[in-house]
């Protein structure tokens, strides 16, 4: 628990990924009372131990080999550095009795960092959200 008068959520950052910024995510921490405080490979799981509240982020796809599958064709693009951190910062969490809210990627690496698995495609959810293409430019839905 920090000891900062307004509730210190961390809250992790990534990749660019169209539609996703973590500007979102910190004014809406603000708005709600708190303060937003990112977290990220860079920062280190040390330097995030002071908080009183987690948010993980949506993103780019969970690495598949993190819970025991190959990658499918939709799978495009991971992170096994960013799976491995978040899945830390998360019994670090739990051991601090502070909430947890992960928002899709985010719930993803809940599960499997837990030992679940998850279907990497939902051929009826289509389209899902927006990805870059090949080209780095054009949207792909995935």
């Amino acid at each position: 628990m920090s000891t900062a008068s307004r509730p210190r959520i961390l809250t992790t950052r990534a990749e660019e990924v169209p539609g996703e910024s973590w500007d979102d995510y910190a004014l809406c921490v603000e708005r709600a009372g708190g303060e937003a405080a990112p977290t990220d490979l860079a920062v280190g799981i040390e330097e995030s131990r002071d908080f009183d509240g987690l948010i993980v982020t949506a993103g780019v796809d969970v690495d598949p080999a993190g819970y025991g599958q190959q990658a499918g064709d939709y799978v495009s693009e991971t992170n096994s550095d960013r799976d491995a951190f978040e899945a830390a910062l998360l019994p670090e969490a739990q051991r601090c009795d502070v909430p947890i809210f992960a928002i899709c990627r985010g719930h993803q690496v809940f599960n499997t960092s837990r030992g679940g698995s998850l279907l990497q495609h939902l051929e009826e959810r289509e389209p899902h959200r927006a990805r870059r293409g090949e080209d780095g430019e054009s949207i792909d839905s995935g």
